[in-house]
């Protein structure tokens, strides 16, 4: 893959290739993004690209990862943000891998890894391809029309919340920090 961000000229045309070898354009923005685009939109559905925001007491943010960090956090990503981060950002929906009655969450950036419980116990949440199907399967309570709750699937009860300080954890009893509000993914690459 490779990611490219330019913003052009009203009026002017731009090519893009690489290599010349028929380069799929996965994403064009046209207009001035809203900082408002998909908020509380998103859908559980198979194959729809979605984005979970936290607004807790002392942060807030969407939950994300970093180019070579797997460990989820909350990061100040939003529609005028770049598009790597955006898509570091959002997740693709699939059939729960371990239980068909949940879901679970393909990291759109990287095809193939999963938004998974680090361990079968303890609060750390990762993005991996070494899938653990129950850990990996998240089964989603809606809240609101617009917020969900994500519990993990493999039997231990554990919530995804904000642990107040800007990371990502597991919690036995869901509160206020475990409340996400349900967007359209910030990147779809399909």
């Amino acid at each position: 893959s490779v990611f490219w961000q330019e913003t052009i000229k009203a009026g002017t045309v731009r090519t893009l290739d690489v290599d010349r070898s028929r380069s799929r354009v996965i994403e064009m923005m046209v207009g001035t993004p809203s900082s408002t685009s998909g908020q509380g939109q998103g859908v559980i559905e198979d194959g729809a690209s979605v984005s979970f925001y936290q607004s807790g007491f002392l942060s807030s943010g969407t939950l994300g990862f970093d180019v070579f960090d797997d460990k989820a956090k909350l990061k100040s990503v939003g529609q005028n943000s770049g598009f790597e981060d955006r898509l570091d950002a959002s997740f693709v929906v699939q059939p729960g891998l371990s239980d068909d009655s949940c879901v679970s969450f393909q990291s759109a950036a990287y095809p193939g890894m999963y938004l998974q419980a680090a361990a079968a116990s303890g609060g750390g949440v990762i993005r991996t391809m070494n899938t653990v199907a129950n850990r990996a399967t998240w089964c989603v309570t809606h809240a609101s029309s617009t917020q969900v709750r994500l519990q993990v699937a493999d039997g231990t009860g554990r919530w995804l919340e904000n642990d107040i300080l800007g990371s990502v954890t597991l919690r036995t009893a869901s509160s206020n920090n475990g409340l996400w509000r349900l967007d359209r993914g910030l990147a779809d690459p399909q």
